[in-house]
């Protein structure tokens, strides 16, 4: 199985009034921000827990025709905020033959729902097989592991993560997302602090609880090494011509 290897990040979110802001507008913003060499991707994933409030989209469609239209692309959902890391593992077994792959976790504000987010966010990350670090699923079991034999590891904790049943061992350095966001928590940290992160630390665990059932979900991020790019989009969608 081909390494599956992080080349750029994208975050994005909107002001806490677009309540009517769908996931079609959070991907605009993402898609902005990529590098404009980034290969045209022959994987496309879309990530989401809430149903989008523009039903009548296609959205993983647009998605690959945004990065090129010539990707296989569907969507990961029904999963809670365990969906991307459903997806990291679609990602992972097909890199070889992708080449290039993005995946975009999105959510947007919805009118009703308990603990619903406060904004419409998103992270975009692509994958390929040049340098960047290897980006791979991971039990909880092997963070400790992980810390030894690549030295500095940051846990990423979700806002309901459980840092002692997820296994992050005793002298990780933490960073607690706060609460405010549902699936796209840790995901939208790791774009945000990539830089400083990347310089800092060798290894990087993204660690979430999902608080509706107590499901927990761990990635993990080793051999880092500066991204071709970061960014993070915000203000108001942009709209497409």
């Amino acid at each position: 199985m081909a390494d599956l290897r992080l080349v750029t990040a994208v975050g994005a979110s909107t002001p806490q009034d677009g309540a009517a802001v769908g996931h079609k507008e959070v991907v605009d913003l993402l898609v902005a921000g990529l590098p404009q060499d980034l290969p045209p991707p022959g994987l496309v994933l879309l990530s989401y827990a809430a149903p989008d409030v523009n039903g009548n989209q296609t959205v993983a469609s647009y998605l690959n025709m945004r990065t090129g239209g010539q990707a296989h692309s569907f969507a990961v959902s029904g999963q809670g905020l365990g969906g991307p890391f459903s997806a990291l593992r679609v990602a992972r077994a097909y890199a070889a033959e992708a080449g290039t792959s993005v995946l975009a976790v999105v959510e947007c504000r919805t009118p009703d729902g308990v603990g619903a987010p406060l904004a419409a966010t998103g992270a975009l990350l692509a994958f390929g097989s040049g340098e960047g670090p290897v980006v791979e699923p991971a039990a909880g079991g092997q963070l400790a592991a992980l810390a030894q034999e690549s030295g500095p590891l940051l846990a990423v904790l979700g806002p309901a993560a459980d840092a002692g049943a997820l296994g992050v061992p005793a002298g990780a350095d933490i960073h607690r997302v706060a609460a405010g966001g549902y699936c796209t928590s840790v995901w939208l940290a790791l774009a945000r602090h990539w830089p400083r992160w990347s310089r800092t630390y060798t290894a990087i665990a993204l660690c979430d609880t999902d608080p509706l059932h107590g499901t927990g979900h761990v990635a993990v991020l080793h051999g880092t090494h500066a991204l071709h790019g970061t960014a993070e989009r915000g203000g108001r969608p942009q709209a497409v011509h």
